[in-house]
């Protein structure tokens, strides 16, 4: 809390906690293991960060579909690293949730690396066309903008966002 309220202090308008709870295969936890050990610590820090007026984002890769509805009512503001390569579905995802948080990601980090340019064009207007109407997406790499990603991938997301997302 100590790190939020500096960050908040220093002008951010959002914070996030890298709380990794799964991976391809599913969640770590049992599910008695999160309602003992993690669900009750992620709702008080995102109460807390609420308090402060700020944004409260889990980060966590992984298959989460399996406790993608205790994630929801944990009182975060949006989820990020719904991630393809784990078998997150982002129409899925966008049902399991309910509008209750805002869905971050979804663009395959390793396509944003090896491209090509126009099938990560394609990735983000299916993407868009997927999420349209829901509010609750927060356009996005399923992780990690890899240090050697060529500019000119990431902006060819962010071409499909002005053309079909935004302002489309």
């Amino acid at each position: 809390m100590e790190a939020a309220a500096k960050l908040r202090d220093a002008g951010c308008d959002a914070v996030y906690t890298a709380s990794d709870m799964a991976d391809n295969r599913g969640p770590f936890f049992r599910p008695e293991q999160m309602d003992r050990f993690i669900l009750p610590y992620l709702r008080k820090w995102a109460a807390e960060v609420k308090r402060m007026g700020l944004w409260a984002i889990l980060h966590t890769d992984g298959n989460l579909h399996p406790i993608m509805d205790e994630l929801a009512d944990s009182g975060v503001h949006a989820i990020q690293a719904v991630d393809p390569v784990a078998g997150m579905d982002m129409k899925r995802a966008l049902g399991q949730t309910r509008g209750r948080v805002a869905l971050c990601g979804n663009i395959d980090c390793g396509l944003l690396l090896t491209g090509p340019e126009k099938r990560i064009y394609n990735a983000t207007v299916s993407l868009l066309d997927t999420c349209k109407g829901s509010g609750r997406l927060i356009l996005g790499a399923s992780n990690t903008i890899f240090r050697e990603t060529p500019a000119a991938h990431y902006d060819a997301m962010h071409r499909a966002w002005v053309d079909h997302g935004r302002y489309g």
